[in-house]
Formats: C-alpha cells, sequence, structure tokens
C-alpha cells in the first residue's frame, strides 16, 4: 500500500448491512500490521485502503494518535464520528467535539460532557446547534463560556444576555462577534473597560451613526 497523509477514513466490506459496507478506521498496531478498527481484522483484498503516515504506533492503546487525528479530518464519516464520540479516551472525543463536520446531535451530546475540554471545544464549534450553545453559555467553566460567547454560530439572544457578563473577557468576546446585535453592540459601545468599546468599535455590524456619534462624544 502506498503511503498518503489525511487519508485515515475509508469504507470496507468486513460487515455489510442494509445501509451499504460498514465503516472503519485503520489502525496499524505496534507490530505495523495494518488493521481495521474497530473490527480488528486484518485488511484483505476487499480493502483498499491507504496506509496513514508512520505514527500510527502509540504508548497505550495502538493507533491512538490515528484515532484522534480521524476525529478531528473534516472528511470522516458522521457514522464513525459517532462511534467516536463515545470513545473511551478523551483526547479522541475532544477531537470529535471540534470536527467542523460532527453531526449537531453529537455535538449536543458532547456539549454535555462531564469533561470541561470536551465541552470547550463544542462551544469553539461553528457546527454546534444554537441550543447547544446557549446551554454552555451557562457554563461553570469560563473558557467555556468565553467560546462560546466568540462563536458567531451563537443566537442573538444568547450574545444580548453575554453582553451583561461580569467578566470583560466574555463581554469583549461578545462585541467583537459579528453576529452580535447592532443594539448589542451599541450598548457595548459604552462599557467601561476600554478594550469592550473599541471591540465593538471595530465591529462591521455596529451602525455607521452610532459609531459616529460614539466618536463625537470622545472629542
Amino acid at each position: 500500500m502506498q503511503s498518503r497523509p489525511n487519508q485515515y477514513v475509508r469504507r470496507h466490506g468486513h460487515t455489510p448491512s442494509a445501509a451499504g459496507p460498514a465503516t472503519a478506521l485503520l489502525v496499524q498496531a505496534q507490530d505495523q500490521t495494518p488493521r481495521c478498527y474497530p473490527c480488528g481484522q486484518l485488511w484483505g483484498g476487499d480493502c483498499t485502503v491507504l496506509v496513514s503516515p508512520p505514527s500510527w504506533a502509540h504508548h497505550g492503546h495502538p493507533g491512538r494518535t490515528a484515532l484522534e487525528t480521524a476525529a478531528k479530518n473534516p472528511d470522516c464519516p458522521p457514522a464513525v464520528l459517532g462511534y467516536l464520540s463515545g470513545y473511551p479516551d478523551p483526547g479522541v472525543r475532544r477531537g470529535v467535539a471540534g470536527n467542523p463536520s460532527c453531526p449537531p446531535t453529537i455535538l449536543g451530546h458532547l456539549g454535555r460532557s462531564g469533561d470541561a475540554e470536551t465541552r470547550d471545544a463544542v462551544a469553539n464549534n461553528t457546527s454546534s446547534p444554537p441550543e447547544t450553545l446557549e446551554t454552555l453559555s451557562q457554563d461553570d467553566n469560563q473558557n467555556v463560556v468565553y467560546d462560546a460567547a466568540r462563536n458567531p454560530s451563537c443566537p442573538p439572544d444568547t450574545l444580548e444576555q453575554l453582553s451583561s457578563h461580569y467578566s470583560m473577557r466574555v463581554r469583549w468576546r461578545v462585541a467583537d462577534n459579528h453576529s452580535s446585535p447592532p443594539d448589542t453592540l451599541a450598548r457595548l459601545l459604552r462599557d467601561d473597560e476600554i478594550w469592550v468599546s473599541m471591540a465593538a468599535a471595530r465591529n462591521p455590524h455596529l451602525p455607521r451613526a452610532t459609531l459616529a456619534m460614539w466618536q463625537l462624544a470622545q472629542l
């Protein structure tokens, strides 16, 4: 087989189903033998799979690096992302949570994870559904709230609520978010923190008339 980067996920015919060939990952074990993950079989003649770069063998679970890379790959099929979203290793789950091709239902599930870094990856993901971002905007972890506030997919109502957040960092991200409503930006323009007001002033969605009046008031 020829080596070619970023070709981690391929279909194979080991487990036929009504939906067609099963979807699996190629994992190269410590003995350098290409195997199918998760079924574990050796790749046969019906498996036209390209082996990834030679760093699959990893301390701990064989192929962990490969699984993390596959979880982050935007071309990874939804069925594989669904499988990996329940994988025991948190690094793999975080990779799925940050994948822009991850289905909303999986992102909603990962957004309720007990792992803050996984929730943070969901908060950063522009494919996360609005209701999930709304929930994450009230997270106990400030980094999660911060990243939900910067996400352009965050709902306008949620951004309006976050514009009154006690943390300057959160308000700053709302002011910098191009999805923030004009009225929200106009209020943040008058924020006591200069970093927040300047971010609102630079936001292209701030009405020009509002910006002009604010600039005059600074003279």
